[in-house]
């Protein structure tokens, strides 16, 4: 069957080390802008066809001109189901942009209507690995490779893991996912990204679950390491959150958190309301108030 227009989106995660990555980034990103693909965000570029047929031939021109490193990944939908959202399930944003001030990089998961159980049980679950790796205290000399398991702890206890990293170095002005920090559960040569967490580095915390044909979940902050107390340990870490944003509360499982990451939870909501607030009108202040009501 041949559909009348069909949206081709393509989805990349390439290594940028060598001069040689960083020259096939730069290509494979104009080889889309060239074909008539939007850029979406940062690795995310989007294109219309005609129909079917033309779409086919869009997927198998970027295939034979991918760069031979990283991931490249399509999706081929109609541009009924690409301009539709149904005021039902979950709704997954990541966004970002380029500021004098630094570089944002975030995802939200909003409850849209009526969810499953399943999909509440699983949103519970990946806000809880974030809030276990956002609330770490480290010793200085830990990288990320030290630390990835407490985000992924809630969903590995279940059998369950997401198949990419837990989070990457955010540049200032530069590339959104920059080495040489990240979160991940083994080292990947060509990412180069285990290095030691030292202060001031930026790196994203997004664990997620996804189901494919069904949802996806992901919940993202910034968060900056910043130094804490010296003893005869030694020099301990820790993060503090660089992005306020509140989380969907309708979509949580509040019996499945503990006390202590209902603490974290409702401190960060304070935090935001706190610095958002006065930033907004008199309507916007009362929706944020209300996003961010305690639990």
């Amino acid at each position: 069957m041949s559909y009348r227009f069909m949206r081709v989106i393509v989805f990349f995660d390439l290594p940028m080390i060598s001069l040689e990555d960083k020259r096939e980034y730069r290509n494979f990103r104009k080889f889309l802008l060239k074909k008539g693909f939007a850029m979406m965000q940062e690795s995310v570029y989007s294109k219309l066809a005609l129909n079917t047929t033309v779409a086919n031939g869009v997927v198998s021109s970027v295939k034979e001109h991918k760069p031979k490193d990283g991931l490249v990944q399509m999706l081929v939908i109609t541009e009924k189901q690409y301009s539709k959202v149904e005021a039902s399930h979950l709704l997954l944003i990541d966004s970002g942009g380029q500021y004098l001030e630094g570089t944002t990089d975030i995802t939200r998961t909003f409850v849209l209507g009526d969810i499953s159980e399943e999909e509440r049980y699983w949103f519970t679950k990946a806000l809880r690995g974030h809030i276990r790796l956002s609330d770490a205290h480290f010793l200085f000399g830990c990288s990320g490779i030290n630390l990835d398991i407490l985000a992924r702890g809630p969903l590995w206890d279940q059998d369950v893991d997401y198949q990419c990293g837990t989070g990457h170095g955010v540049g200032h002005l530069l590339n959104v996912h920059e080495s040489p920090n990240g979160f991940r559960w083994r080292v990947l040569p060509h990412r180069n990204e285990m290095c030691v967490l030292d202060e001031g580095m930026i790196t994203s915390n997004e664990p997620g679950v996804y189901c494919e044909g069904k949802f996806g979940i992901r919940h993202e902050n910034e968060m900056v390491v910043v130094k804490g107390n010296v003893n005869n340990y030694g020099q301990f870490m820790h993060f503090e959150p660089i992005t306020f944003v509140p989380f969907d509360l309708d979509g949580l499982d509040v019996s499945l958190l503990t006390n202590e990451e209902k603490t974290w939870l409702n401190n960060y909501h304070k935090e935001v309301l706190e610095k958002i607030s006065p930033y907004l009108t008199s309507d916007e202040a009362e929706w944020l108030k209300s996003a961010c009501r305690s639990i």
